[in-house]
């Protein structure tokens, strides 16, 4: 619930979407793995400032928590070829 209260703000504030959200424990540690499809007009500079933000407000809402960003074009639709994944969805 945590995790998804960040993508939701995210989405509000940012314009972005998610896909491929995934999650998993290891011992104490806990690992979100997410594909942040932003606008095609973004640069690669402000997509990735936005992930950071990202993996670091995870971090803040949910302890002991690392988060892999994989960025994507909103528009391309390559972005949404991960079907085989859990978490993935086809294009909206």
């Amino acid at each position: 619930a945590a995790v998804e209260a960040v993508l939701a703000r995210y989405r509000s504030e940012h314009g972005v979407e998610f896909h491929a959200v995934r999650s998993r424990e290891s011992g104490r540690k806990r690992f979100v793995y997410v594909h942040l499809l932003v606008p095609d007009d973004w640069t690669v500079v402000h997509a990735h400032s936005i992930a950071d933000s990202l993996e670091a407000d995870v971090a803040a809402a949910l302890s002991d928590t690392v988060t892999f960003t994989h960025i994507e074009p909103i528009g391309e639709p390559a972005s949404y070829d991960h079907t085989d994944m859990p978490g993935a969805t086809s294009q909206p």
